[in-house]
């Protein structure tokens, strides 16, 4: 774990060298649906239904195919077909980097006016690796005195990593699909909330399938550097 955080302020101090760019930074919203829960309680499983997932994300190109991106998100785990009743929310922040595999760059020409001529300036394959902390919360209501619902709470760090072909229409809109790894350190409780399962380091981790839509919210482009 301490390499890591040695990563997260290294990562830091490159970004604090680069010139803040209003036009460089970019928003992003998707949806779908997680799969591939590592550790589930015997009797239980988790709905993969489309819209359980939502993330957000916001980026800044630091570098030329270099940003820094923070993204949020929510799962909703319910029970699947044939399970147990399970009812719990999943919350995770990361931050990290992202790069476009491909290492095509817009062509920049008047003013960017062209710079998506081509299909191979408008499609491009970014990965993105991070790390962050999640917290799950069980929201079943339990049988108790005073007729209470109880709320258990698991805490983790996380480590993602995930591919994001993408498909520009000009340099300030792009649609994406997105496919995820999320990976935890320290979960305590199985993904049901439903049995105590703790674990020192890697343990739990599913995935993330979704579609989704990038903008460019600042679309002055003086001094900008060409994004992406």
């Amino acid at each position: 774990m301490k390499y890591l955080t040695g990563l997260f302020f290294i990562l830091c101090f490159i970004g604090m060298r680069a010139q803040f760019i209003p036009a460089n930074l970019k928003l992003d919203i998707s949806s779908g649906n997680h799969f591939k829960h590592s550790q589930l309680t015997e009797g239980y499983s988790i709905k993969t239904s489309a819209l359980h997932n939502m993330v957000a994300g916001i980026s800044y190109l630091a570098k030329p195919n270099l940003s820094f991106r923070s993204e949020f998100s929510l799962d909703m785990n319910r029970p699947g077909e044939e399970s147990s009743y399970l009812k719990n929310d999943y919350f995770r922040t990361t931050f990290g980097v992202s790069a476009d595999l491909l290492q095509i760059r817009f062509k920049q020409s008047g003013e960017f006016k062209n710079a998506a001529r081509l299909w191979q300036d408008k499609f491009k394959v970014h990965g993105f690796v991070g790390i962050g902390v999640g917290a799950m919360v069980n929201k079943v209501k339990f049988d108790r005195e005073y007729d209470k619902t109880i709320f258990l709470y698991d805490y983790m760090f996380n480590v993602v990593g995930s591919i994001m072909p993408t498909y520009y229409f000009n340099r300030y809109t792009a649609v994406f699909a997105r496919v995820a790894m999320i990976g935890h350190i320290k979960q305590a409780y199985n993904f049901d909330m439903m049995d105590y399962n703790p674990n020192p380091f890697f343990d739990g981790g599913f995935m993330n399938l979704g579609i989704g839509l990038s903008f460019t919210p600042f679309k002055s482009n003086v001094g900008a550097r060409a994004i992406n």
